[in-house]
């Protein structure tokens, strides 16, 4: 594995030694859904919240390390960026490549990091329902990765403006 890449093998470790960590202790049943107010409105059977928690960071991880390598065989007239003609002419096209990776991989990260959050947060939710901390760490962790994503697009939209 690219040691560009490390980032994603580390949390996708994270989400697998999260399941081992969680499965023994909850029970056959997990509520995954919570109404507006934080109540329980739907359940799962363990094994299939698992399956869908480790199966959706592995996509992101095909996804986000998959998206960086076919940017670079894709022709730049499918690459959508501001400026492109300046951005991927031939004497600047693999500093720019280098660019939109590194863009790609901290948005990848981002959204890995969130998903094993929300994992996180229904879990605690299911071994100590009285608690609403889950409930607040699930605004939290949403409206801090809003915050992310408007950040990022503008970091994105800004690092393409002009040619210098």
């Amino acid at each position: 594995m690219p040691q560009r890449y490390m980032v994603y093998g580390v949390l996708l470790a994270a989400a697998v030694i999260q399941t081992l960590w969680y499965w023994p202790r909850l029970l056959d049943r997990v509520v995954s859904t919570y109404d507006a107010a934080g109540d329980p409105s739907g359940s799962m059977a363990k094994p299939l919240f698992f399956a869908l928690h480790l199966l959706m960071v592995a996509v992101c991880v095909v996804v986000f390390a998959g998206l960086e390598v076919i940017l670079r065989k894709a022709p730049p007239s499918l690459i959508n960026i501001p400026n492109r003609e300046y951005w991927l002419a031939p004497d600047r096209r693999e500093a720019t490549y280098g660019r939109l990776g590194e863009s790609i991989r901290s948005y990848g990260t981002a959204t890995l990091v969130f998903l094993i959050v929300l994992a996180e947060l229904v879990i605690r939710q299911n071994l100590w329902p009285e608690s609403s901390v889950p409930t607040i760490g699930l605004w939290i962790a949403a409206s801090a990765f809003v915050v992310f994503t408007v950040a990022w697009v503008i970091r994105f939209l800004l690092m393409f403006r002009v040619e210098p």
